[in-house]
């Protein structure tokens, strides 16, 4: 990604690979911690992430990242694509 500073405490993440599912990725910062993550993508779908309640270097049970999706949900799984 390049980034550049658009505000204080505010970046903007371009991919640098023109294939990236990503148009733009933005991260604000408020007192050195992460506030908002806010993405779109080039399917037009924008997605906001307001992290909340943060705890710096806290333990983690990995059972809270095993992802199950619901019922009709499209999983697009680009893992193994290996772009040219």
């Amino acid at each position: 990604f390049k980034i550049s500073e658009i505000a204080f405490n505010q970046f903007k993440l371009l991919p640098k690979d023109e294939s990236s599912s990503f148009e733009e990725v933005q991260l604000l910062f408020d007192a050195n911690q992460p506030k908002e993550l806010l993405l779109a993508d080039t399917l037009g779908n924008k997605t906001r992430v307001v992290f909340s309640q943060i705890k710096a270097n806290g333990t983690v049970d990995a059972a809270l990242f095993v992802f199950k999706p619901g019922k009709n949900v499209d999983v697009i799984d680009n893992r193994g694509n290996k772009q040219p």
